[in-house]
């Protein structure tokens, strides 16, 4: 009887870890794929480049670097 109920228990803890788990990995994919607000791009290039930092794996460098050469492209655009 008592093995029953732990064993409930268990499966029950194992199940809620399992979705807390996923439910970590599905925000964090929905947080990466969110784009960055209009009017933002400044901020967000001032917030993520972190100038003592050599890591070029890091996700805040890649993202700068894209919205940098995206910036880049944008007043290229302007100026013709």
């Amino acid at each position: 009887m008592i093995l029953a109920k732990s064993t409930g228990l268990l499966i029950v803890g194992i199940i809620l870890i399992i979705f807390l788990i996923g439910l970590f990995f599905v925000s964090y994919l929905l947080n990466k794929r969110t784009p960055i607000p209009k009017g933002c791009e400044q901020i967000a290039y001032d917030v993520q480049s972190c100038s003592g930092c050599k890591e070029t794996s890091c996700e805040y460098h890649i993202r700068a670097e894209e919205m940098l050469k995206k910036m880049q492209i944008e007043m290229k655009e302007k100026e013709k």
